[in-house]
């Protein structure tokens, strides 16, 4: 499933792949949002999208997460559980449906299981990451991106939570991992794939490459 680091790193990415080789950006996007589509919910905002083609003239897509300690936001696990209570007090709320469609979308298979049991892989899934690589592969179908990318650029100085920072990069290793369907030890400056989405329920079926770098302040 990795492809071999060839030619120069997407530029401000320390990141390569053999399909991005001669990558040549053209717009950056900050703040990009993204509709996630069906359940009202807001937008995915991404910290950035950088569009250009690659030296063959393939348009490509990159949209980036920046990360200092600060956690991916909850796991799947947290927020199944406040949807629940929300619906348990009869609050009108489809976080739940929207927690399901995405984990459908992404993994193939939803995180709470029909008898209510939550998939033992799944849960420890940070939402973040869930909803940034789906933001990823409908950005990139809008605009006719034949390569997408999702990218994690951390930023890294003296001053951070140095167990909040490897339980991000444990974090985006068990979210690669469960793309892969097998144990997988992720090194940073990899861009890993292409993993098939499998889409659905207006999430597109297409491929998406995944990678974490970090810049050191």
């Amino acid at each position: 499933m990795v492809a071999r680091r060839v030619g120069r790193p997407l530029v401000g990415l320390d990141l390569a792949h053999d399909s991005t080789s001669g990558f040549e950006p053209a717009t950056a996007i900050p703040e990009c949002p993204t509709d996630l589509g069906v359940e009202p919910g807001g937008s995915r905002k991404h910290d950035l999208v950088i569009l250009g083609r690659t030296g063959g003239g393939r348009p490509v897509l990159a949209a980036v997460e920046a990360k200092t300690d600060e956690p991916f936001d909850e796991r799947l696990e947290q927020r199944v559980t406040k949807a629940r209570a929300l619906l348990d007090r009869g609050a009108a709320t489809r976080q739940l449906d929207r927690v399901q469609r995405l984990a459908r979308g992404v993994f193939g298979r939803p995180v709470v299981r029909d008898d209510g049991s939550l998939d033992d892989e799944l849960k420890s899934i940070p939402y973040q990451l869930l909803a940034g690589i789906e933001g990823t592969a409908i950005e990139a179908d809008h605009r006719e991106a034949e390569i997408a990318i999702f990218a994690v650029h951390a930023f890294h100085s003296p001053g951070l939570n140095v167990a909040a920072v490897q339980e991000n990069r444990d974090a985006f290793t068990r979210f690669v991992a469960a793309m892969a369907h097998e144990p997988f030890q992720v090194s940073e400056g990899v861009l890993y794939g292409p993993f098939t989405l499998p889409g659905g329920e207006g999430i597109p079926r297409r491929d998406v490459l995944v990678g974490m770098t970090t810049s050191r302040l």
